[in-house]
């Protein structure tokens, strides 16, 4: 991890200098910098990439997503990766009025779950979908959530789970619907443990929650902490509690976190990021 971390820091600052240089005025300690840059890929050449961006890996720095995965089948659907269908996907952004300029690579949920502005993530199924978009963070905690509610509208009897997390601050939310009915709805952040608390707990809630509802702001980690009952508030767990709620539609392995392989079949879709106004385009090394 140390190695990782060392080289994490070194290609940041290779990022920073390539930056200065295209839109800064430090063109004149380039070469320097960038020489600096390249000792440590050098030194560490045998750590492979796949490493660096292992979600496992690097889990010390959190997760975070924001997905919405809503089926027509049994909750369990996405759990066995079914296929993903790349003209219902064109279908599917068009019903939700999503826009994107380039249609780009398939891969697990576990690798794109981190929504960005500039791109999404859609996985189209024979009886479902799943939806990674930044549009979606709020779509627990807030009073309402645009995309979400579109979603709904769309598919009043479906089985839907909607998940958000930033766990680097503790902020966490999920809710569950049968048949397009809400049965469970929790949320929230290290400032605000517990902003939305609806319905009854679920089977994969119980071992985290204290012995009766009344006691849903007070967390037990009788299982986690090795049969201690010791005791915090949700959002210290609120990692935990996603994805073994999500674990419900998306499998075992998502519910014991997700690494870059896992979950089910999910693809790009990114936006054209226009330059900034007043870019020197001048090429590298003619200046």
């Amino acid at each position: 991890m140390a190695k990782s971390c060392t080289l994490l820091f070194f290609s940041l600052i290779k990022l920073i200098v390539d930056w200065s240089v295209n839109y800064g005025s430090m063109g004149n300690i380039r070469l320097c910098f960038l020489d600096m840059a390249f000792v440590p890929t050098i030194i560490w050449s045998t750590i492979s990439l796949r490493q660096l961006t292992n979600i496992k890996e690097i889990s010390e720095l959190g997760y975070k997503t924001a997905a919405v995965f809503a089926t027509s089948a049994e909750p369990s659907y996405f759990a066995n990766r079914p296929e993903h269908l790349p003209d219902r996907a064109i279908e599917l952004i068009s019903e939700l009025a999503l826009k994107f300029d380039n249609a780009g690579d398939i891969h697990a949920y576990g690798e794109v779950m981190e929504p960005w502005s500039f791109k999404f993530a859609l996985g189209a199924y024979e009886e479902g979908f799943g939806l990674v978009h930044d549009r979606l963070f709020g779509l627990v905690c807030d009073s309402s959530n645009e995309l979400l509610e579109k979603v709904l509208g769309l598919y009043p009897r479906h089985n839907i789970l909607a998940i958000e997390l930033i766990s680097s601050c503790n902020a966490y939310g999920y809710a569950v619907y049968e048949n397009g009915v809400l049965i469970r709805a929790m949320g929230g952040c290290c400032d605000e443990p517990v902003s939305k608390d609806i319905g009854e707990l679920l089977p994969e809630e119980i071992k985290y929650f204290a012995r009766s509802r009344a006691n849903a702001k007070e967390l037990v980690c009788s299982e986690a902490t090795g049969g201690e009952a010791e005791q915090f508030d949700p959002s210290e767990y609120g990692e935990e509690l996603v994805f073994e709620v999500a674990g419900r539609f998306l499998g075992k392995e998502v519910a014991a976190k997700p690494d870059d392989t896992e979950g089910p079949l999910m693809q790009v879709f990114k936006k054209a990021i226009p330059p900034r106004p007043g870019v020197n385009k001048t090429p590298l090394g003619t200046r």
